[in-house]
């Protein structure tokens, strides 16, 4: 491996892990993200970033770290196209044997790419996870470690399955796009569950790094903090999902998981939106008639069913359209909340 420091500016190095960073209107998060980026340990790398047409100075500073680090950083810029957009055109330029995929408002630590990388050739793995740090910009709340892989299953491919399909906490490496010609979805929300969940399927070996690399800023203005209809997205691309699952073969085997998914991302996404929208009830009551139609039995998933006394109660309300009590509930318990923290303080 060659040490950043021994490195010569300028020199032909052979690039093994290409790190390719969407960007769009990041201007004040951007440098943190590209510094945290060149400071890593292994320094066989390249750093593509991809100007999505940005309307700000992310460019200028794109430029700068180009002039600065010609040896590790490439600067492209294309029209607007969106977040799949620009992972894909940088996703063609790649070099490396491996791809990860870092958003411009995140940042991560020195020894990501290092640890991944080794994890992946020490293990043959075609597909590395790491845990990562949940950040809020605002500092109202504490970071949170959260594991890239959760433990619902005693079968590790059920977790993986189950666990967080983001791409900003995984090294791929770049054959598994090349054989399958999967690539992001372009126009459509939920871009990392629908590559992510097919990606999986095609995998050899994956590793799990139990260390968390990734600062993952929770900020308003990102496209996961923003609400509009783009969230009913959400439908097709489970869909996608299944129907890939169904071609392929893997369904039957991963029916309850599929399932499960579809209960998370569909109902409990509404129940948590459904007081942000001006429509909100409307949304949950088409969830649940979606769901109660589609799965009929849906309550009675073994992953529901390992929930706590509470939540499970929750779900059963949501399953049997008792919307007005389940909002009752809900209130109350924000309002014991509240009541709380006024006593505290």
């Amino acid at each position: 491996m060659i040490n950043k420091n021994d490195r010569v500016k300028g020199a032909f190095i052979m690039v093994k892990v290409s790190i390719i960073v969407p960007i769009y209107k990041v201007e004040k998060y951007l440098k943190r993200c590209l510094e945290s980026l060149v400071s890593q340990t292994f320094q066989e790398i390249e750093i593509i970033c991809v100007n999505d047409g940005s309307p700000d100075q992310s460019q200028k500073i794109v430029d700068e770290y180009v002039e600065k680090y010609p040896h590790l950083v490439k600067g492209y810029l294309k029209e607007n196209g969106g977040l799949s957009d620009a992972r894909n055109y940088g996703l063609n330029l790649a070099s490396g044997d491996y791809v990860a995929f870092i958003d411009s408002d995140d940042w991560v630590e020195p020894e990501m790419i290092e640890k991944m990388y080794r994890a992946a050739r020490e293990q043959g793995a075609d597909l590395v996870i790491c845990d990562f740090v949940m950040d809020w910009e605002t500092k109202e709340k504490e970071s949170l470690y959260i594991s890239g892989i959760r433990q619902e299953s005693t079968d590790f491919m059920r977790n993986v399955l189950l666990s967080g399909p983001s791409a900003w906490n995984k090294l791929y490496k770049k054959d598994l796009f090349l054989k399958t010609d999967i690539r992001y979805p372009k126009g459509l929300w939920y871009e990392d569950l629908a590559t992510t969940l097919r990606l999986i399927m095609n995998t050899n070996k994956i590793a799990h790094v139990k260390e968390a690399f990734v600062h993952y800023i929770q900020r308003e203005g990102s496209i996961m903090a923003t609400l509009n209809e783009k969230v009913l997205d959400i439908y097709k691309v489970l869909e996608l999902i299944e129907d890939y699952y169904k071609s392929n073969g893997y369904y039957d085997q991963y029916k309850d998981e599929i399932e499960f998914l579809y209960v998370e991302h569909v109902i409990l996404t509404s129940l948590l939106n459904w007081r942000k929208f001006e429509n909100g009830d409307l949304y949950l009551k088409k969830a649940i008639s979606y769901m109660n139609k589609k799965f009929p039995k849906w309550v009675e998933n073994p992953y529901i069913q390992k929930q706590s006394k509470k939540e499970k109660v929750v779900f059963k309300l949501l399953y049997h359209k008792h919307f007005l009590i389940l909002k009752t509930i809900l209130f109350i318990k924000q309002h014991t909340v509240n009541k709380v923290k006024s006593v505290r303080s």
